[in-house]
């Protein structure tokens, strides 16, 4: 993982049962590298990694279950691909927004 730091993160997910193995491995890596972000104090690393957690979630839309199901069923639309899209496309939108996320649990 290009430098970070390995977490044991003790993972369990509520109907874990239907993740494949290679989803679970993303989902654990993807956490353990959002920990590693959000305290970090290196610029270096804060890149690094922010640029892995866009990496990771990009695996993670091509192997989800809507894609697969899309795929068995002939469709040849790139609905990762597509997602990716929009969501840059917000992003780039609203990326100067004081408030590019806000949630109040």
């Amino acid at each position: 993982m290009n430098g970070v730091t390995r977490l044991n993160i003790e993972f369990s997910l509520v109907n874990n049962n239907k993740l494949s193995a290679q989803q679970e491995r993303n989902l654990k890596t993807m956490t353990g590298l959002i920990l590693n972000l959000s305290t970090t104090k290196q610029e270096k690393e804060f890149f690094e990694q922010t640029q892995e957690i866009l990496k990771m979630l990009a695996s993670v839309l091509k192997q989800s279950q809507f894609v697969k199901e899309q795929e068995k069923g002939g469709s040849e639309i790139p609905y990762a691909e597509q997602a990716l899209e929009l969501a840059t496309d917000w992003l780039h939108d609203h990326l100067y927004s004081k408030n590019l996320v806000n949630f109040d649990n």
